[in-house]
C-alpha cells in the first residue's frame, strides 16, 4: 500500500527459534502465521522480530504448542 506521500513501508516479520529464522506472513495478538510450512518444533521460547523501515522491535515469546509440521498458525504468549 502506498501512502499519499509516495512512501511504501518496508516490513519484515520473523520468528526466531533457536538458530532458525522463520519468515512470517501475519502477526496478530497471540498468533502468527508462517510463510511456509516448517517444523515440527516442540514448545519453546522464541523471539518475534517486527521490522518496519528502520525501526525494529524484538519481543520474547513462548510457543506453548511449538510449531506443527502441517499448520501455518502458531500460538504464542
Amino acid at each position: 500500500m502506498t501512502s499519499r506521500n509516495g512512501h511504501s513501508a518496508k516490513v519484515a516479520l520473523t520468528l526466531k527459534v533457536g538458530d532458525q529464522d522463520i519468515a512470517l506472513s501475519h502477526v496478530g495478538p497471540g498468533e502468527v502465521r508462517v510463510r511456509e510450512l516448517c517444523g515440527p518444533l516442540p514448545p519453546s521460547d522464541a523471539q518475534l522480530l517486527i521490522q518496519v523501515d528502520e525501526h525494529s522491535e524484538l519481543m520474547n515469546v513462548y510457543l506453548p504448542n511449538g510449531i506443527s509440521i502441517d499448520s501455518r498458525e502458531v500460538t504464542y504468549f
